[in-house]
């Protein structure tokens, strides 16, 4: 085929334009652009069915690596191995311990946390001098590698709002006040009570920045954010016509005495279809305020001292970072399922539909069993080991699933939309959540309830395989 466009392009002109037309062909190939995977052709209509191996061993190797499968994959795939749950959970333990496996925490933070978002913010050099490219990747490389720090630890999710320590290096640890910390190497340190404002993800650079103005802090923005990546409770968007904060006023003499950031939006909100959401979210915001637009601390703010002392939506009062983490942990159960959602959604290369939501709480309740973890605990996991290599080869699966397995269900079960179009491309911004489970229906297929009981934590090598499936006939980019 590719040697039709290389003949019609040498007729028209020479040799050059021939290789220039079967390149053009080559790159606006669907199959190059998107991962595709051919349906069974006796299949029925909302029947679920098995997918090939090779496509399996695409799919979780772009879930765990961003990347295309080695020839350990390819290999156990091509001998249709992979698909047997004791080969896949050897596998991705293998692949969760290989250096490729870094992708999952800069993908899928970079994606939950919002840690890309830090490339686009911009604040203001005339008002934050400090604040340059170096500080800015210091801060996003520091949640990264306490994102994997937890996963491969087998550390509790919950860790990220509580953690009492963090990666630096010696510009973020001068941001940071955190004395005795030279070169660019990241090293792990511990923060002590005199530094709980940083404890967690509250306390980390790359949320503070993110979520704040190029000019100012936000509250708004701030409580936002917590809500919806932490509590899972996403306020609505604002009504199209509420007029931005007023502008700082100042006289000739520069003595003008300028309102705080609480004050300023404590006057800003006079709507009544505002303060209901602003009463959400804004007392986390305030909160914060302690943190300045580039998370450096600070007690003053428009040289008042700030009052960080709020009420929150269920009437517990808090009084700065350190009140806020631990209100946020009264709701550690809600944050396990948030967790799970997300790594659901970027497993799936779609959002999450309410015929999702049954394994979504399955996780998360299995989840609280290990404490939360990410893996079972390490004794628990030699010893089903020694069980799985005691059955291998014959059929029985002697392991009790680590996080993965409740993904892996889903590997074998999806539950696609009925209005999804058989031969659509989804594209979520990275192509290590491009990842299918191994059964799924056809559009029109009714969703809900898995044929099993659900069974693992958080992440589960055959659960894991599991959530690597979304809807039917969807094309996913490479």
């Amino acid at each position: 085929m590719l040697m039709k466009f290389y003949a019609d392009g040498r007729k028209d002109s020479d040799f050059d334009h021939g290789i220039e037309m079967v390149l053009a062909r080559v790159l606006a190939s669907p199959k190059f652009i998107y991962r595709i995977e051919a349906e069974p052709a006796n299949v029925k209509l909302n029947e679920p069915y098995h997918i090939a191996d090779l496509d399996l061993a695409s799919r979780l190797s772009f879930f765990l690596w961003s990347t295309g499968p080695d020839d350990q994959l390819i290999t156990l795939a091509s001998q249709g191995r992979l698909k047997d749950p004791v080969v896949l959970e050897r596998q991705v333990r293998r692949m969760l311990k290989d250096p490729r496996a870094e992708a999952l925490a800069e993908n899928f933070a970079g994606q939950w946390l919002n840690l890309r978002g830090l490339q686009s913010s911009g604040p203001l050099p005339m008002i934050y001098p400090d604040f340059d490219d170096p500080l800015r990747q210091a801060m996003r490389r520091e949640v990264e590698l306490l994102f994997d720090s937890i996963v491969h630890e087998d550390r509790s999710v919950v860790d990220l709002l509580n953690a009492d320590y963090t990666f630096v290096n010696e510009r973020l640890a001068k941001h940071y006040g955190i004395p005795n910390v030279y070169g660019s190497q990241f090293r792990r340190v511990t923060l002590g009570p005199d530094m709980d404002m940083r404890w967690g993800l509250t306390g980390k650079g790359a949320f503070l920045t993110t979520t704040s103005k190029p000019e100012r802090t936000s509250p708004v923005t701030r409580g936002k954010w917590i809500m919806g990546n932490i509590l899972g409770m996403s306020p609505p968007n604002p009504p199209p016509d509420v007029p931005p904060l007023p502008a700082r006023a100042a006289d000739a003499t520069g003595n003008a005495k300028e309102p705080t950031m609480r004050q300023r939006m404590l006057e800003h909100r006079v709507r009544a279809d505002c303060i209901q959401c602003h009463a959400l979210m804004d007392p986390i915001g305030f909160a914060l305020e302690n943190f300045d637009g580039v998370a450096l601390w600070r007690s003053l703010d428009a040289g008042q001292p700030i009052d960080a002392a709020a009420q929150v939506y269920d009437g517990t009062k808090i009084d700065g970072p350190a009140a806020l983490r631990k209100w946020l942990l009264t709701y550690s159960d809600q944050f396990v399922e948030v967790a799970a959602e997300k790594l659901l959604t970027y497993a799936l290369g779609r959002g999450v539909e309410y015929q999702d939501m049954p394994l979504v709480r399955a996780i998360s309740r299995d989840a609280s069993k290990n404490d939360n973890r990410f893996f079972r605990a390490r004794a628990q996991r030699r010893q089903e080991q020694a069980v799985s290599d005691e059955h291998e080869g014959s059929g029985r699966t002697g392991f009790h699933e680590f996080h993965w397995g409740q993904l892996n269900v889903y590997l074998q079960k999806a539950h696609p939309s009925p209005d999804v179009s058989p031969r659509r491309g989804y594209d979520v911004g990275a192509a290590a959540a491009r990842v299918d489970d191994s059964r799924r229906h056809r559009p029109g297929a009714d969703g809900g309830r898995a044929e099993e009981p659900l069974h693992g934590d958080l992440l589960s090598a055959r659960h894991g395989a599991g959530i690597l499936g979304a809807r039917a006939g969807r094309r996913a980019p490479r």
